[in-house]
């Protein structure tokens, strides 16, 4: 599994639009081979800054997704949104740790 990492800083007034588009986008990653889960974060602190988690299978597997169409047409989309460029990495999990689940009777 490899998770992407992505920032995003959103001009002012245009983030519910960033996040309408997001949602669009992954609608459409649901349905496809290899994706997992994702989370859109946005800063209390900074105004437009959001923080994307995004697991996959496989980076080939999310190089799939992103070479669709619909999703390439969303993604021209999202730019006209951007304050500065976007940030991408791809993260591997080394370690992970969850919280333990008690039971009450």
């Amino acid at each position: 599994m490899v998770i992407a990492v992505g920032s995003r800083s959103i001009l002012p007034g245009k983030e519910p639009e960033w996040e309408a588009l997001w949602a669009r986008m992954h609608a459409l990653a649901r349905t496809q081979p290899g994706f997992r889960s994702a989370r859109l974060l946005r800063s209390k602190e900074h105004g437009g800054k959001y923080t994307m988690l995004t697991e996959w299978d496989t980076e080939h597997t999310w190089d799939r997704f992103y070479d669709l169409p619909e999703m390439q047409e969303l993604t021209q989309q999202s730019f006209n949104l951007f304050k500065g460029a976007p940030v991408q990495e791809w993260h591997l999990t080394i370690a992970e740790v969850v919280a333990e689940r008690v039971q009450s009777r």
